[in-house]
């Protein structure tokens, strides 16, 4: 399906133009198909194609129910790099014709498209935000840290992902209102399904740094019975397919179907090792757990500590300590009650902090506040 690249004969200017690559995915437009039906007049600006991870694909932007007319898509060059793609139109032309009240680009302050999207909002005096999500301070080139400060000090809003992003962005050179403006998570009708034996999962990629072999390992290491379902995709996953009978790995289920899977488990787990240049940055699996009904367990890699804190819904190990994780999955495993306080006190969290209603009331305020300003 093609969408309209730019909207002629726009007849009155709108309150809010995004540009997003995340919104390829349709889950990620769900805040903004809330705020289109609380009344936003939005559009959202896409790229045409988008290169899928794991498969060496592309992906075709599909909008959600009521966005048909708000999503145009825009060519790319470098689709499939979220710092380092580029928009191939002129900025300028395409805020000149949807005339928005306040442009949100959905992408850090260091990437080529805030800087392409940024410039041209200032050039016309249209205010605008950007999106903070990285939370550690890792080496650039100098003339991207120029540029960085740049955006920032002129952003009139940052919508941090987490407190520790948020500080980033004050640190680098942020004026604006830096809000915490989390990502938002549906809040999905799960059926549980009763399961003979303990089933432990964890969603996500299948990569070394979210701390696979850990869990693999604590897992094998339990005394009590329990099952591993590993929901995802990624270059371990042959070679876990081959180790263990005991280690199941589903990696055809989209974004779509995943509240079956957290129906079909007990407990949660993500495992995240950091790296020089990455550590969680917020672990949006753990809030959809617990938004399910189901408790978490994460190590203390990036944000995740922040979000089970936050939540309450769940344990924190350090990360690496294969056997404090497997300490934690057979305490959890022989203990229902425990199980059930957790999720019930995490899931009651995600509805008042994390949910798509809450989230996107919070980012109508910030946009209001903008365009006001």
């Amino acid at each position: 399906m093609t969408y309209c690249a730019v909207r002629t004969g726009q007849t009155r200017a709108l309150d809010l133009l995004v540009i997003s690559h995340p919104c390829v995915v349709p889950v990620n437009q769900e805040i903004y198909q809330r705020m289109a039906q609380d009344g936003c007049s939005l559009a959202i600006g896409v790229p045409a194609r988008w290169r899928n991870e794991f498969h060496g694909g592309s992906l075709a932007p599909v909008p959600l129910d009521g966005l048909e007319q708000a999503l145009f898509t825009l060519p790319v060059l470098f689709p499939g790099r979220p710092q380092r793609h580029l928009y191939l139109v002129n900025p300028r032309s395409t805020l000149k014709a949807y005339r928005p009240s306040t442009l949100f680009i959905e992408a850090e302050a260091f990437s080529f498209s805030a800087l392409q999207w940024g410039a041209a909002a200032r050039s016309l005096r249209i205010p605008f935000g950007v999106q903070a999500a990285e939370n550690l301070d890792r080496p650039l080139p100098a003339p991207v840290i120029a540029y960085r400060r740049w955006l920032l000090a002129h952003a009139r809003f940052v919508a941090a992902r987490s407190t520790a992003a948020g500080e980033r962005a004050r640190a680098w050179g942020a004026r604006g209102d830096v809000v915490l403006l989390p990502h938002a998570v549906p809040l999905w009708n799960v059926s549980r399904i009763p399961s003979a034996v303990f089933t432990i999962g964890y969603a996500g990629r299948l990569v070394p740094e979210k701390g696979i072999s850990d869990l693999i390992d604590a897992f094998l290491r339990m005394t009590v019975p329990a099952e591993l379902v590993l929901f995802g995709d990624g270059p371990l996953r042959p070679g876990i397919e081959r180790g263990s009978s005991k280690i199941k790995v589903v990696a055809d289920l989209t974004h779509e179907r995943m509240a079956e899977a957290y129906g079909a488990i007990d407990l949660l787990v993500l495992p995240s090792h950091s790296t020089p240049t990455w550590e969680e940055q917020f672990g949006r699996v753990l809030v959809e757990a617990l938004s399910c009904g189901v408790p978490v367990l994460g190590s203390d890699s990036g944000e995740i500590p922040w979000v089970i804190r936050t939540t309450g819904g769940g344990e924190v190990f350090p990360e690496g300590d294969v056997a404090a994780l497997a300490s934690l999955l057979d305490d959890l495993a022989v203990d229902a009650d425990r199980r059930a306080r957790l999720a019930q006190r995490g899931g009651e969290a995600v509805r008042r902090l994390f949910s798509v209603e809450v989230v996107a009331r919070n980012m109508r305020d910030v946009v209001d506040a903008a365009a006001r300003r």
